[in-house]
């Protein structure tokens, strides 16, 4: 694979469009988008979560970082209106108030699941931060102020990938927290809401493709676009077969009085 450098991510209007012209891609944003319906003034988060989670793990890599780390000029209302679903339905990731970024993070201590998610992306992305230190709020004090060295791989890139639908993606603020708490709820909120170690976009292509989007394939591996090559290839040979053909009956039937 080769590794494309942009000098700024990719617009989420144009990866909203990719997406809903792709038909597994449009597939599963509607399946997301269906479960994630508000019913009067409630929905069902844990499933709307889940289905959040879904829609990534089922694209294909080079797809979900590329709807991932897309973004908007400020002055784009359709670009933010398409962010607004690509990055989480507020069903899934609105509490209502807004949460501390410190009582999210005991939230996912909370959740196995969640807690190794977390584990897996401070491991990948934050290299030069123990994991000792990342659990122990005194420590991070000391780096609230300092950007962290990050690897910026595509493994960090695919275990920021896979918080979608944990309680880590929430929406969370910094605004009420206590003075003794202020420092860190400031670096979770800059850790997974300010993509420190992501601010770099980087796409994963396969060579000559030039598509976020695989090629579809046939049952039998060949690509739609090969296999309509070949069809006209088949055309084209019946076609001068059938030119050959009815020039040997012309010649027959010219020939044929003289023979007699």
């Amino acid at each position: 694979k080769y590794n494309i450098h942009y000098k700024q991510p990719p617009s989420c209007f144009q990866a909203n469009i990719e997406c809903v012209n792709d038909e597994v891609c449009n597939k599963q944003l509607s399946l997301y988008l269906q479960v994630c319906q508000i019913n009067g003034s409630s929905c069902d988060i844990n499933r709307c979560r889940a289905a959040l989670h879904a829609f990534y793990t089922n694209m294909p890599f080079q797809v979900a970082q590329m709807l991932t780390f897309c973004d908007c000029m400020q002055s784009d209302d359709n670009c933010h209106q398409a962010r607004q679903f690509l990055h989480g339905h507020p069903c899934a990731i609105q509490m209502v108030p807004t949460p501390s970024c410190v009582h999210v993070m005991q939230l996912c201590r909370e959740n196995k699941l969640c807690w190794s998610k977390y584990e897996a992306f401070t491991s990948k992305c934050l290299k030069h931060v123990s994991q000792d230190c990342l659990e122990e709020n005194s420590c991070l004090k000391t780096w609230n102020t300092i950007d962290p060295i990050c690897s910026e791989s595509v493994d960090c890139r695919a275990a920021y990938v896979d918080l979608w639908g944990s309680v880590l993606q929430v929406k969370c603020t910094c605004e009420a927290a206590s003075q003794a708490e202020k420092s860190v709820c400031q670096w979770f909120h800059r850790i997974l809401h300010g993509k420190v170690c992501l601010r770099k976009y980087k796409l994963f292509v396969t060579p000559g493709s030039g598509k976020h989007f695989p090629k579809k394939e046939t049952e039998n591996g060949f690509s739609t676009i090969a296999l309509y090559i070949v069809c006209i290839c088949l055309v084209c040979t019946c076609l001068v077969l059938l030119c050959i053909l009815y020039v040997l009956v012309y010649c027959l039937l010219v020939k044929s009085p003289e023979l007699s």
